[in-house]
């Protein structure tokens, strides 16, 4: 054969593979249930997705089951909101006896870590609640002599602490001329 005659022939090859290539009814039935089994697959991972609380909303879910958490525990120190509920009650002591004279010493380390950091980045690092508990907390307002309800939640708790521990003394400390109000110097 010549070359120009190889060249017209070469598209009507092509279209002979392709058409040799092309499935038969039933392997084509196959693939198109295969193809909506993924597809159903996928859709159905979607909507399960779709369904997980995002990272966003990790702080409002932990703020909500902290305060389940201290109703559930107020509740079992009430025997009628005991009864009511279901749950044991369980008499409690005098809470003096609760609270140690001497504070942690993640409290000091955990003060220590704080007080020179202006108030907002205070507030943003007690709100973290990896990396500070509830006891810790309640360790630093100890620390702070601040009297706390031991049922308060833990952005009021925060917010106490920030304010009566930290703001509201750099503010007077600043009517009187002190310098703690200033932020700390940045390198």
């Amino acid at each position: 054969m010549t070359r120009d005659k190889r060249q017209k022939n070469r598209p009507m090859q092509a279209l002979t593979d392709v058409l040799n290539g092309l499935p038969d009814d039933a392997e084509r039935n196959r693939l198109l249930t295969s193809l909506d089994m993924i597809a159903k697959f996928f859709g159905d991972l979607r909507r399960r997705v779709e369904t997980l609380p995002s990272s966003n909303e990790r702080i409002k879910v932990q703020a909500a089951l902290e305060e389940v958490a201290a109703f559930l525990h107020r509740a079992r120190e009430n025997q009628v909101l005991a009864a009511a509920l279901g749950i044991a009650y369980e008499r409690v002591g005098s809470r003096a006896g609760r609270v140690t004279s001497q504070p942690s010493r993640s409290a000091q380390a955990l003060l220590d870590e704080v007080k020179e950091l202006p108030t907002d980045q205070i507030f943003t690092k007690l709100n973290d609640y990896k990396l500070v508990t509830i006891n810790d907390l309640h360790s630093l307002a100890s620390l702070l002599g601040l009297r706390l309800d031991e049922r308060m939640n833990r952005q009021d708790l925060v917010d106490r602490i920030v304010k009566l521990g930290f703001a509201n003394v750099r503010g007077y400390d600043l009517l009187r001329g002190g310098d703690s109000a200033k932020p700390p110097k940045t390198a």
